[in-house]
C-alpha cells in the first residue's frame, strides 16, 4: 500500500501540485511572515521561481503526455495560472532592464557615532540617465517613515515621474533602512496584535506599547540595536550611497518625512549636496502637529463648504456641526451595528461605540488629502443623522490585526520635539476642535521603546544657500505651507511653489501637469516657472453614498 502511494507522487500531477504549493508558500514568506521564519529574502525568491518552473514544467508534461481531452481541458486552468505568474516576473523584469535600471548594494554603519560597530546592508535601484550631460544623481527619499523608495516608484501612480527625471540624470531609487527585508535589518514583529473592541486611547497605547517593547527586546538578543534607526544614521547611510556612486554631490528628492531626512543630511554634511526639491515639508522640528495647523485646514474646509450652495443648504455651519458631532460622541450616541458570529450557533448583534477622541482622530487623518477632505462635510452631515458607515471602515482598521514595524517608531521618536513645540502643543489643544489627535498615538508611544532623542540641536533649522524647490498644497494639514515657510527662512536659494487645491502624498506630485514641467526647470536652471498652481475642487469629487446622505 505504501508503495502504491508513493508510486502516484511519481505521477506529474501530484509532483506539480506539491511543487506549486512550495511556490506558493515561499511567496508569502517573502512578502507577509518573512520575519517569523526569518529566512533569506534572496533564498526566498530563488525557491519561489525555481519551485514555480519546476510546477510548470510537470504541469506542460502531463498536458501533452495524457490522451483524455477532459483532463487537458482541465490542466489548462493552472498552467494558464502559473504561465500568467511567471509572466508577471519576466515582464518585471524586462520593464527594469528597459529602463536601463540595475541594482546595486552597499554597506553603512548600523550606528555612525560608533564607528567599530556592525555594519548593515542597503541597497538602491539606480535608472540610468538619458540626458546628453547627465547631472548629479538624483536620490529619490520616500515619506513615512517607514516608506520605501522602490515600491513607491511601482505603485504610488508616481512611475513616469521617476522615468521623466531620467532627462536630467541618474535616478536612485533608494530603499532606508528597515523599510525592507533588504535595506539592513527589516525590523518587522513576530507577532501580531489588536486594539480592544471597546476603544480608549490609553488601552490602544498600552497595547501597541507592549507589543512595541517585545518586538524591541528580541531584536536586542539577536544583536541588533533598534535605537540606531534613526534619522542621523539615516542620513550617514545617504552618505555613504554617495560614496558608493562615486559622485562629489548629489540631489535630494524627498517627500514627507523624506523632507525631514533630506534636511537632516543637508545639515550634516552641508558640501554635499547639489539642490533639493521637497514635497510636503517637515521641518526638523515638526514631528509632531501642532493643533492650530489641523484647526486652519478645517476651517478651510468649512468656509468653502459655506460657499457651496448644495452643502450649506443642509449645513450652513459646518464647524458647530462638528461641535455636535463631537458632542454625541462624549455622550456615546455614535454607534456602528455589527454581528459578532464568534459562536455560530448563536450570533449575536452588538455595536461599537465611538468616542469624542475617537472622533477627533478619524477626522483629523481625513484631513490629510484634498479629496478626503472634501469629504468630510458629507460625512459629518450623515454621521449626526445617525448614518456611520463613512466611518466604519476606520473605525474596524483601527481595531483590527496589525504588525508592528520598529523603524518608523524608532525614527519619529528620536526626532520628537523641542520644549518650546511641546508647550505649544498641549497649549493649543484645548483651543480646537480636534485637539492633539493628529499626533496620536505620539508621544506617548514613544515612552515604550528605548529610542535615542537627537536632541534640540538636531531639531534647529538647517541654514544654507543650496537651491531648494519647496512644493506645498494648501489642503494638506499633516505638512502645511507654513512648514516650509519657516523652513526657506534660513536658506537664500529657496523657492515655493503653491498647489492650490492639492493635499498631502500624490497630490503633491499628480495633482497637475505642470508640477513635473516646474520641477524638471527648476533642475536645469534653478528657478520655476510657477509660484502658484490652481486645482480644481469641488464636493462633488467624493463617493456617491455620501453624497446621498446630504441629499435624503
Amino acid at each position: 500500500m505504501f508503495n502504491k502511494r508513493l508510486n502516484r507522487l511519481k505521477q506529474p500531477y501530484p509532483l506539480s501540485g506539491i511543487l506549486f504549493l512550495i511556490a506558493a508558500c515561499s511567496f508569502s514568506t517573502m512578502l507577509f511572515f518573512w520575519p517569523i521564519f526569518d529566512a533569506d529574502f534572496w533564498v526566498e525568491l530563488a525557491i519561489f521561481i525555481t519551485s514555480l518552473v519546476a510546477s510548470l514544467g510537470f504541469l506542460t508534461f502531463a498536458l501533452l503526455k495524457t490522451p483524455h481531452w477532459p483532463v487537458k481541458a482541465i490542466a489548462i486552468l493552472p498552467v494558464a495560472l502559473q504561465l500568467g505568474l511567471l509572466g508577471g516576473v519576466a515582464w518585471n523584469a524586462s520593464t527594469l532592464i528597459g529602463d536601463g535600471a540595475s541594482i546595486h548594494s552597499f554597506s553603512a554603519l548600523e550606528d555612525s557615532i560608533e564607528p567599530r560597530g556592525r555594519t548593515i546592508d542597503l541597497a538602491y535601484m539606480k535608472l540610468s540617465s538619458q540626458a546628453a550631460t547627465p547631472s548629479y544623481p538624483i536620490v529619490y527619499l520616500a515619506g513615512g517613515p517607514g516608506g520605501a523608495g522602490t515600491l513607491t516608484m511601482y505603485l504610488s501612480g508616481r512611475y513616469e515621474i521617476f522615468q521623466a527625471l531620467r532627462g536630467i540624470g541618474d535616478v536612485i531609487v533608494y530603499d532606508q533602512r528597515g523599510t525592507l527585508p533588504w535595506a539592513g535589518d527589516w525590523l518587522a514583529c513576530r507577532e501580531t496584535w489588536s486594539a480592544p473592541l471597546e476603544f480608549s486611547a490609553e488601552a490602544f497605547i498600552k497595547e501597541k506599547g507592549q507589543q512595541l517593547g517585545k518586538c524591541s527586546a528580541l531584536y536586542r538578543e539577536d544583536g541588533i540595536n533598534p535605537a540606531a534607526y534613526n534619522t542621523l544614521n539615516n542620513a550617514a547611510d545617504i552618505e555613504a550611497l554617495r560614496r558608493d556612486l562615486g559622485v562629489e554631490k548629489i540631489i535630494l528628492w524627498g517627500t514627507s518625512y523624506g523632507t525631514h531626512l533630506a534636511q537632516t543630511y543637508l545639515k550634516r554634511y552641508p558640501n554635499n549636496v547639489s539642490k533639493m526639491i521637497l514635497h510636503g515639508t517637515e521641518g526638523l522640528d515638526d514631528t509632531l502637529k501642532t493643533p492650530y495647523q489641523i484647526q486652519a485646514a478645517l476651517e478651510m474646509v468649512a468656509e468653502r463648504a459655506a460657499a457651496d450652495p448644495n452643502i450649506s443648504a443642509k449645513m450652513p455651519d459646518m464647524l458647530a456641526s462638528v461641535e455636535h458631532l463631537l458632542a454625541l460622541a462624549e455622550q456615546g450616541k455614535l454607534r456602528i451595528p455589527y454581528t459578532d458570529d464568534q459562536s455560530a450557533d448563536d450570533p449575536l448583534e452588538k455595536e461599537l461605540v465611538i468616542g469624542k477622541f475617537e472622533m477627533q482622530f478619524f477626522l483629523s487623518q481625513l484631513l490629510g488629502s484634498a479629496n478626503s477632505a472634501m469629504s468630510l462635510p458629507a460625512r459629518i452631515y450623515a454621521a449626526s443623522q445617525g448614518d456611520m458607515k463613512s466611518f466604519e471602515g476606520w473605525a474596524w482598521h483601527l481595531r483590527g490585526e496589525k504588525r508592528e514595524m520598529l523603524m518608523p517608531a524608532y525614527m519619529d521618536c528620536a526626532s520628537y520635539a523641542s520644549e518650546q513645540r511641546l508647550a505649544l502643543i498641549e497649549r493649543q489643544a484645548p483651543e480646537t476642535l480636534l485637539g492633539d489627535a493628529i499626533n496620536f498615538p505620539f508621544p506617548q508611544i514613544c515612552a515604550s521603546i528605548d529610542y535615542r532623542d537627537l536632541g534640540n540641536g538636531f531639531r534647529e533649522n538647517v541654514s544654507s544657500d543650496v537651491p531648494v524647490l519647496f512644493i506645498s498644497g494648501d489642503f494638506d494639514a499633516r505638512t502645511p505651507i507654513s512648514n516650509a515657510v519657516a523652513a526657506a527662512q534660513n536658506l537664500s536659494n529657496a523657492q515655493h511653489l503653491i498647489i492650490h487645491g492639492a493635499g498631502h502624498g500624490n497630490e503633491l506630485f499628480l495633482a497637475s501637469e505642470k508640477i513635473l514641467q516646474n520641477m524638471f526647470e527648476f533642475l536645469k536652471t534653478g528657478t520655476t516657472l510657477d509660484n502658484n498652481l490652481e486645482v480644481e475642487r469641488s464636493f462633488e469629487d467624493i463617493y456617491s453614498y455620501i453624497n446621498q446622505s446630504l441629499n435624503n
